[in-house]
């Protein structure tokens, strides 16, 4: 295990045997930045993501996938996400690719992404994270 800062979870780590902790150090190309930075910095780079140039927009159904919001399943019909809601598109456990919801109607989203085809695409996980 890696750990920046002293006493981060060492007192936990001391009851589990055959552990080692490192210490690493912070690069020096690395920027601090306060939380307002990094919320604008990460926006910046959503944007860049979702940009015009690169992205489709994609029906799905209900049916075409399992819907999934703080690792439960829910049922898309009555639920109520803004658009710039920021979903991962996966492929059982792997995130293949970000969508982020243009429009909801009952049953259905419509979402932009870099990807072409839904295809393998099997779960959306809904995150909390909106844009715009």
């Amino acid at each position: 295990m890696h750990f920046r800062e002293m006493n981060e979870l060492e007192h936990i780590l001391r009851l589990v045997e055959n552990r080692v902790i490192h210490r690493i150090s912070v690069s020096m190309m690395a920027k601090c930045r306060d939380r307002e930075n990094r919320m604008r910095y990460r926006e910046k780079k959503f944007l860049d993501y979702f940009g015009e140039k690169r992205n489709s927009e994609i029906l799905l159904h209900q049916h075409d996938a399992m819907f999934f919001l703080n690792g439960k399943s829910f049922n898309l019909k009555g639920s109520d996400f803004k658009a710039g809601t920021i979903i991962g598109l996966n492929h059982n456990d792997d995130t293949i690719a970000l969508g982020m919801i243009t429009e909801m109607a009952e049953g259905s989203i419509i979402l932009k992404s870099p990807i072409k085809t839904l295809t393998g695409i099997n779960r959306v996980l809904f995150s909390d994270m909106t844009i715009y």
